[in-house]
């Protein structure tokens, strides 16, 4: 089997949470190392009471995969449409991801990590705060 020459990271994004620590890493990385970046926008707390937060951190994540898409990262998105599990493990599958990276600053996308980690093979990275990041 053929390895893919072009890297590719997978950013889950909890749009009830409005941490982007992972996705600005991620496109950071993605720059350094020429690598594609695709970020999952999935709501974790499905009955989030915060719709103000919620539009925020999309409005905020449409803006920067705009932003990179101008200065040629290839970026996408994609709103999950099935559980977490399943929606990882489809897309790590489809668009060979070799890493995935999470802001650590939402415990509820942390536990789910921590959870799916024995059942992947794509490398963690934990992002804490900007400039600080974690393999897990």
């Amino acid at each position: 089997m053929k390895m893919p020459s072009q890297r590719n990271i997978l950013v889950p994004f909890n749009i009830s949470c409005n941490d982007l620590n992972g996705v600005y890493h991620a496109l950071a990385l993605a720059e350094r190392m020429q690598a594609k970046v695709i970020i999952l926008m999935i709501d974790l707390n499905e009955t989030c009471a915060n719709s103000q937060i919620e539009s925020w951190a999309q409005e905020a994540l449409r803006d920067l995969v705009k932003s990179a898409s101008q200065q040629g990262l290839p970026v996408s998105y994609h709103i999950a449409q099935d559980c977490f599990e399943k929606e990882i493990n489809g897309l790590i599958a489809e668009e060979n991801i070799d890493l995935l990276v999470f802001g650590a600053g939402d415990k509820m996308m942390a536990d789910a990590m921590r959870g799916l980690r024995p059942k992947i093979g794509a490398q963690l990275i934990k992002v804490k705060e900007k400039g600080t990041a974690h393999f897990v």
